[in-house]
């Protein structure tokens, strides 16, 4: 697909690759890893990204910095676990989030799912979507301490200019009240992260 080999072929450009080999991102597993890798060395401006709603997805409404800190963690193929129950268990099942940022306080905590060009797990429809299991999970989790919860579908520009990803988003997020005590459900670009490397 060309979208997708137009974003990989950008995030080489700007160096977004592997310290290692040199080599540049050829899958959304890639792209998540090294973000997470630039992510902890602080090599990416938070305040320069901007954040997106999903019902007006080329309309800005603030930046990353309110999500993420300076210090934090973050885990890529996060395993969401669960409870030794049966709707847990069949509901999340072991499946792991793309990438993971857990404040060093845990006051905020923001699940990113990366899509560039894949189609999303799952059935399609919203209360049992893939979008709609992560947004469960976010809503679902008991610990006390976790403050802020957070959800970024993260992709392409123009993947969401010709019509993908978001109208799932949309739909997860309206389907139940419960989804509404996730307090930030945006879109981010990849080529607005790639634009906001400090390497």
């Amino acid at each position: 697909m060309q979208m997708k080999q137009t974003l990989f072929q950008l995030a080489s450009e700007r160096r977004f690759v592997d310290p290692i080999t040199g080599v540049g991102p050829t899958s959304e597993r890639v792209l998540s890893c090294l973000l997470s890798l630039y992510a902890q060395r602080q090599a990416i401006r938070w305040n320069a990204i901007s954040l997106y709603s999903p019902e007006q997805p080329l309309a800005g409404v603030a930046d990353a910095s309110t999500l993420i800190a300076p210090s934090g963690t973050f885990v890529t193929e996060y395993l969401l676990l669960h409870h030794n129950n049966p709707y847990e268990e069949q509901t999340w099942g072991w499946m792991p989030a793309d990438l993971l940022y857990l404040a060093d306080d845990s006051s905020s905590i923001v699940m990113f799912e990366n899509k560039v060009g894949s189609d999303f797990q799952y059935e399609s429809m919203p209360a049992t979507s893939q979008l709609g299991r992560q947004l469960d999970y976010l809503c679902c989790a008991p610990t006390p301490t976790i403050g802020r919860r957070s959800f970024v579908l993260l992709t392409g520009r123009e993947f969401v200019e010709r019509g993908w990803y978001h109208c799932e988003f949309v739909q997860a997020l309206n389907h139940g009240s419960r989804r509404q005590k996730v307090a930030a459900a945006v879109l981010m670009f990849w080529e607005d992260v790639l634009a906001a490397l400090a390497l």
